[in-house]
C-alpha cells in the first residue's frame, strides 16, 4: 500500500513539469492543459497527503521534506540563474515564458520576434557574412544569446502593452509555474531516494541540467550558446544539488528513507 501510495504521489507531482513538456512538443498546450489537468492533480497531491499525515505513514514525511527541499534548492538555483541572466550569459528570464504560455501570449511573443530575427539575418547578410555561419543545419537562424536577449526584452514590453497584462501578472505567473516545477522535483527525489546515497542525488541533479539545456532549445530562437550558458546552468543545478542532497540527508526520518520507492523496491527483489 505505501509503495502503491508512493508511485501515485510521484506520478502526481509530476503533472508540473508534465504540463511544460506537453506544451513544448506541442501535444497539449498551455493555458488548456493548465486549467485542465492542474487541479485534479493538487487536490490529489493535497489528499494524498493528508492521508498520510492522518495515518501517520512515512510517506508524510517524505512529501514534506521533499517539498522544503525543492522549493530551498529552487531558491538556491535562482541565486545563481538570475545573476546568470543578469550578466547577459542567458537569453531571457526564462519562468517569464512559463508566464506567457500560462496567460495565452506565448504565440504572440514568437511572432512578434520572428521579424526581428529575420531582420537581423537580413542585415548579415547584406554585410557579407555567410548564409552558412548564420543558419543551423536545418536552415533555421542561429543566432548568438547577446543577439536574442537584445531581440526578446523588447518584445516581450512590445506584447505585454499590446494586450494590457502587466509586467508583475506575468512574473508572478510564471515564477508560481517555476517553482511547482522544483517543489514537485524536490518531493520526486525524497520520494524516490530517502536518504539514498549522494550519487542519485547527483545524477538526478545533472539530469534535471540537461533536461532544462534542451528545454531551453524550444522557448527561444536556435541559438549558439557559447559556454557560458551551460556554465550557469550546470553551476545552477550543482546548488541544488548540494540543496536536495543535505535536507534529505538530515530530515528524511529512518522510517521514511525505509519507504522510498528505492528502498522498497531492493527490499522487495
Amino acid at each position: 500500500m505505501n509503495l502503491l501510495l508512493a508511485g501515485l504521489t510521484l506520478v502526481v507531482v509530476g503533472t508540473s513539469s508534465q504540463l511544460l513538456l506537453l506544451d513544448l512538443l506541442g501535444k497539449f498546450k498551455a493555458p488548456k492543459s493548465i486549467k485542465l489537468l492542474a487541479p485534479p492533480a493538487l487536490v490529489l497531491i493535497i489528499t494524498v497527503s493528508i492521508y498520510a499525515v492522518v495515518r501517520q505513514l512515512p510517506l508524510a514525511n517524505l512529501i514534506w521534506v521533499g517539498l522544503i527541499a525543492g522549493i530551498l534548492g529552487t531558491v538556491a538555483l535562482d541565486s545563481i540563474r538570475i545573476p546568470g541572466y543578469l550578466l547577459g550569459y542567458m537569453p531571457l528570464d526564462l519562468p517569464l515564458r512559463f508566464g506567457t504560455k500560462a496567460l495565452k501570449l506565448d504565440n504572440k511573443f514568437m511572432l512578434g520576434m520572428m521579424p526581428k530575427v529575420i531582420g537581423h539575418v537580413n542585415e548579415q547578410m547584406a554585410k557579407g557574412v555567410s548564409p552558412r555561419s548564420l543558419m543551423d543545419g536545418k536552415g533555421f537562424p542561429k543566432l548568438s544569446v547577446g543577439v536574442i536577449r537584445g531581440f526578446a526584452r523588447p518584445t516581450m514590453t512590445e506584447v505585454l502593452e499590446q494586450n494590457k497584462v502587466p509586467l508583475w501578472k506575468v512574473r508572478l505567473t510564471g515564477y508560481l509555474w517555476h517553482y511547482s516545477n522544483g517543489a514537485s522535483f524536490g518531493i520526486a527525489h525524497a520520494v524516490l531516494f530517502g536518504t539514498g546515497p549522494w550519487i542519485f542525488t547527483v545524477g538526478f541533479g545533472l539530469l534535471l541540467a540537461i533536461v532544462f539545456l534542451t528545454i531551453i532549445r524550444f522557448l527561444v530562437p536556435p541559438m549558439k550558446p557559447g559556454l557560458k550558458l551551460p556554465a550557469v546552468v550546470f553551476l545552477a543545478h550543482l546548488a541544488v544539488i548540494i540543496v536536495l542532497g543535505v535536507v534529505t540527508q538530515n530530515y528524511v526520518t529512518s522510517a521514511g528513507d525505509e519507504n522510498s520507492i528505492l528502498r522498497s523496491i531492493f527490499e522487495r527483489s
